[in-house]
């Protein structure tokens, strides 16, 4: 697929224009090997080259949105790609600001939004999330931790006090109730363990986390102290992401699949664990 995408390429009239609109930079940012999958190689090669013909970057995302049409199976694809692009046009997850690249970004942003819908909703400390709960989470997570972090986020299944939450109606309430339409459980569940000075780069979340609930079971720093972590959020029409803060107990409902996004560095001696709760919009 790679080579497909760099014969595409090379047809572009002036190198340079790569840098100057928002078609060339998104082009750009879509012609790695790694971008994709097999399975996605001709809706890949297609969309490459629909920006390659067209001149009007306004038209960008509608031709997204386009070719991703009804198929879920193509948006998934389309959504993996664009997830893909965003990282790269914002490596240090910092997004462009100026020019063509600025724009590429907006792009990408929108047709995401268009695609699934996204936002996210600080919930502060639900009531339900007691601090019973809460120590339950704690001793659990801590039970099911992997041994080794080698330095990047880990994952572990549920136990049967996680279990339990992403099934329950308090849980189906709050988040119902924070979007203001009714969702259903996908039954996914994760603990998500992030180790000293982690990062959580730009992406968007997996199609089992379309919407998700996340809980921060806790994030101890080295004074003895629970640190914070921020979660950033970038929306269509805002020029600044947004920043979301929680603390051990806090929640946010992100609407993650359609929500490019990122979580902020932990400090040098800092951990973290999160609960991440699948849910999905009832058709």
């Amino acid at each position: 697929m790679g080579s497909y995408i760099r014969r595409i390429l090379s047809m572009e009239s002036s190198v340079s224009e790569a840098g100057t609109t928002a078609r060339g930079v998104l082009l750009a940012a879509l012609s790695s090997d790694s971008t994709g999958s097999d399975a996605s190689a001709g809706l890949f090669a297609e969309l490459v080259e629909r920006l390659r013909v067209s001149n009007d970057d306004d038209s960008l995302e509608h031709a997204l949105i386009a070719l991703a049409g009804a198929d879920d199976e193509h948006r998934a694809e389309l959504t993996n790609v664009i997830g893909i692009a965003a990282r790269r046009l914002a490596p240090d997850d910092a997004p462009p600001a100026h020019g063509a690249a600025s724009e590429a970004w907006r792009v990408l942003v929108t047709a995401a939004d268009k695609l699934h819908g996204s936002g996210a909703h600080a919930l502060g400390r639900p009531a339900f999330v007691t601090d019973r709960l809460l120590g339950l989470l704690v001793d659990e997570s801590r039970e099911l931790r992997p041994n080794d972090l080698d330095g990047r986020r880990a994952t572990s299944e549920p136990g049967n006090v996680l279990a339990a939450l992403a099934v329950s109606r308090q849980l189906a309430i709050a988040v119902n109730d924070a979007l203001s339409f009714d969702v259903e459980p996908t039954y996914d569940a994760l603990y998500e363990y992030d180790p000293p000075g982690g990062r959580v780069r730009t992406h968007v979340d997996s199609r089992d986390f379309e919407i998700v609930f996340h809980l921060l079971v806790e994030q101890p720093s080295p004074r003895g102290e629970e640190a914070e972590s921020v979660l950033v959020v970038h929306r269509p029409l805002e020029r600044e992401p947004s920043r979301l803060r929680l603390r051990a107990g806090e929640a946010v409902v992100l609407r993650g699949r359609g929500t490019i996004h990122s979580w902020e560095p932990l400090g040098a001696e800092e951990t973290r664990t999160l609960v991440a709760v699948g849910f999905k919009r009832v058709s």
